[in-house]
């Protein structure tokens, strides 16, 4: 068998792992391979690269910041193969693939090794291995030549007493590439950034790239306006849901749900049962006699929940995800990118728009919060909540409680940054 190494692709992707996906088929592709379930082939470069993410998934770690979600990027970093994952906190798409220790992670390029030991790392190996390119440039800061590619930057550390030479030679018209330092030696690549850019652009200004829709569903990341106390509507698609709908016209707009589960599954559960006779989470009507289960339907992949009545088959509540690490849902869903708003409703029956919907797009819609938003601002425009409700998590949750605050047609659940954890959305 070959040996385990992850193949590069200069702009495009390291292993499996490929600029522009997200957060959660990163993760899935390193638990597949923990768990030896990965597709690759057999007893080629595939089962190499399976063999050689799989002998990594252990040392894997999440890394954000977990009092500003948003000021910096969330890092899957992998210790032991010396490189990081770094996604877009907003779209929490692949950004940015960051080898900070060449001699650690084992690489190859059109089947020749890259990086992995310090001769497969030297200027001349690495110059032979990827081609030829522009001269490159001396970076002072970090004291380093840095060699870019389309989609690939190399660092190489200069020795101090050689750092003026290969500036000056670097600023030089014509200039050679620093192949041989004046001491004989040859530079040694330390550091890699693959990006989705081109060899003038800045990686660490990289972007997530567009990706097909067959890689990135046209649903990812689409924009979810939720008007309080009537509905929801699917920015990209145009379908509108409103509360009231019957389940084949969910069914419709979004297509099968992704799980289904009893709203006896629901650790709020036991505030609707008290809530009075539209309380009746329990599953009992109040004459006491037994009532079809309200059922959740999971769109994991939209990050949202639909609670369906039990025996009218019809929308009752919404849940929102916003994907937050820190969080004990962390990757179980999508981020949602919803939109918390005021205004008129939609349709007469609210399943989708159409061109028989009227004015009612021109009737404008105040928006109140977004899923980015912090608890501080979506207060101030939600209006009045009451005193917050505790939210422990499961057994053994590690991340803490959460508060969830009434509102008007909603309950906000907040983390202890404030960021909004998940909105659940009921008819006004």
């Amino acid at each position: 068998m070959a040996a385990s190494a992850l193949n590069l692709l200069p702009g495009k992707s390291l292993g499996p792992f490929r600029l522009g996906q997200p957060v959660a088929d990163a993760l899935a592709a390193v638990e597949d391979a923990a768990h030896g379930s990965s597709a690759g082939g057999e007893g080629g470069e595939g089962e190499s690269e399976d063999a050689a993410l799989a002998a990594l998934a252990s040392s894997l770690q999440v890394r954000y910041d977990a009092e500003a979600p948003l000021a910096a990027d969330l890092v899957l970093s992998f210790p032991a193969g010396g490189f990081h994952l770094r996604f877009d906190p907003r779209s929490q798409r692949l950004r940015l693939i960051e080898v900070y220790d060449v001699a650690r992670c084992k690489l190859r390029y059109s089947r020749r090794p890259v990086g992995g030991a310090p001769a497969h790392a030297t200027f001349q190996h690495l110059a032979a291995t990827l081609g030829p390119t522009f001269p490159g440039a001396f970076d002072a800061r970090r004291c380093a030549y840095v060699l870019r590619y389309p989609g690939l930057a190399l660092h190489f550390p200069i020795p101090k007493q050689h750092a003026a030479a290969v500036a000056a030679e670097a600023a030089r018209p014509g200039a050679a590439h620093p192949l041989e330092l004046p001491d004989g030696t040859t530079p040694v690549c330390a550091r890699m950034l693959l990006h989705a850019g081109g060899a003038e652009d800045d990686p660490a200004e990289a972007a997530p790239p567009a990706l097909p829709h067959a890689v990135l569903p046209l649903h990812y990341m689409e924009t979810v306006t939720c008007v309080l106390g009537k509905g929801l509507r699917f920015e990209a698609s145009g379908h509108e849901l409103a509360f009231g709908a019957g389940a084949q016209d969910v069914w419709a707009a979004l297509g099968p749900p992704d799980a289904e589960c009893s709203r006896a599954d629901d650790a709020m559960g036991i505030h609707a049962a008290a809530a009075g006779p539209e309380g009746d989470a329990a599953g009992s009507s109040e004459q006491g006699g037994v009532r079809a289960e309200d059922r959740f339907w999971n769109y994991f992949s939209r990050g949202v929940d639909l609670l369906l009545d039990g025996e009218t088959h019809t929308l009752k509540k919404v849940v929102v995800h916003a994907n937050w690490p820190g969080h004990p849902d962390f990757n179980a869903y999508a981020k949602c990118n919803f939109v918390l708003a005021e205004g008129p409703s939609s349709g007469a029956n609210g399943t989708q728009c159409g061109a028989d919907g009227g004015d009612k797009d021109q009737q404008p819609r105040r928006v109140l919060a977004t899923v980015d938003s912090n608890w501080r601002e979506a207060a101030a425009a939600l209006g009045p909540a009451g005193p917050p409700a505790v939210h422990m998590g499961a057994d053994g949750n590690p991340f803490g409680h959460t508060w969830v605050y009434g509102c008007r047609h909603a309950a906000v659940e907040v983390m202890s940054n404030g960021a909004l954890a998940s909105v659940t959305l009921s008819a006004g």
